[in-house]
């Protein structure tokens, strides 16, 4: 039915001695090894907790829920919950040679093989949530063609891509499909970007980067894309790491169900992102106008993205403070006593 839609999300919790050590296994067989990293760059801050919140109080038009992940449970999850399923990547991955896994790239080349997922199924990352009501036709015109949103940034070509293995990867997808696809996307300019890039215009591919939101997907597109581009899904499937000589596979998705007729680009303004990167100063206005505006007036998705810039920045408690804001109420996902949901609800309406 049009109506029945999914949601996948990926999930890890990378502060797990256990993944962790798999992690290092893994990279000590590649070469690739070396210990500073895992200081810094692993944190859970219980952000898929607030994103299921934000699926209850949002979205409850959602079917099923699938959480992929690599033989982990959150803590607080109630596994028992209605319509919600923990998915492990060797239940999904056809080629235990490709295990373990460590690229969400190449879990995207096989989340469509979960057993039981609708034709149409949504694909959000544990840090995205929505923030406003929405509906089926947020996703789904009434053509049946999904809406797929996508910013007005041409798409960036990086000069490291040792530095940078999503951009390239990205360019790479882009690269492929002007082959293989010809030019069938006509890009929208960001005028500011133009400018700004005007002595290095060369570094950019003409190219859009569909938002870093929460986006629709089709099975069938997912099966197609195997079929068409066999060589390149299947090295990306097999990449433990994001590497930067792969394709960026959801981009991939995204832009081949525009080519074959099945979705349409769409660039409204419905979502917005906070993101460690750039200016942390200006983090608490942001927050703090985003928490006292009306939620009929905020936008429908957010996504708060961590990065490796300015770790300096106390990102786990600003974010937590503001998703606790934005998302008091615990969801039937958790496990909760009585007592400690009463409790939460008593602070949710002293909040306002």
């Amino acid at each position: 039915m049009l109506n029945d839609i999914d949601l996948v999300y990926l999930w890890v919790d990378s502060t797990e001695p256990a993944w962790q050590a798999k992690k290092i296994e893994a990279l000590k067989t590649l070469g690739q090894y070396t210990p500073a990293p895992f200081a810094a760059r692993f944190r859970n801050h219980d952000e898929l907790k607030f994103s299921l919140r934000s699926v209850e109080k949002h979205a409850p038009f959602i079917r099923n829920i699938y959480i992929i992940t690599n033989d982990q449970r959150p803590a607080w999850l109630n596994s028992g919950a209605r319509n919600l399923f923990v998915i492990d990547h060797k239940d999904i991955f056809p080629d235990s040679s490709c295990l373990p896994c460590f690229s969400s790239n190449a879990i995207e080349t096989v989340m469509h093989r979960i057993g039981g997922l609708c034709e149409f199924f949504l694909y959000a990352n544990d840090d995205m949530f929505f923030l406003n009501d929405v509906t089926v036709t947020d996703f789904i015109l009434e053509s049946g063609k999904m809406r797929v949103g996508f910013k007005t940034n041409l798409v960036y070509i990086p000069s490291n891509p040792e530095h940078d293995p999503f951009s390239e990867q990205f360019v790479n997808s882009c690269r492929l499909m002007e082959t293989e696809l010809g030019n069938f996307f006509k890009p929208r300019i960001n005028l500011k970007q133009w400018i700004r890039l005007r002595p290095f215009r060369k570094n950019v591919y003409p190219w859009n980067y569909p938002n870093h939101q929460i986006q629709i997907h089709s099975k069938s597109i997912a099966h197609e894309i195997h079929e068409r581009f066999p060589r390149e899904v299947s090295a990306a499937m097999h990449e433990r790491f994001r590497s930067p000589q792969s394709i960026d596979v959801a981009g991939l998705l995204l832009y081949y169900a525009i080519y074959k007729g099945a979705a349409v680009p769409v660039f409204d303004h419905n979502w917005m992102m906070i993101s460690k990167k750039g200016n942390t100063g200006r983090l608490p206005r942001k927050s703090s106008n985003l928490i006292n505006t009306p939620p009929s007036r905020r936008p429908k998705f957010l996504c708060l993205n961590d990065c490796e810039y300015n770790e300096h920045f106390d990102w786990g408690s600003y974010i937590t403070h503001l998703l606790e804001r934005l998302f008091p109420e615990p969801s039937r996902f958790e496990k909760m006593s009585a007592t400690d949901r009463d409790l939460h609800h008593r602070e949710a309406i002293a909040h306002g």
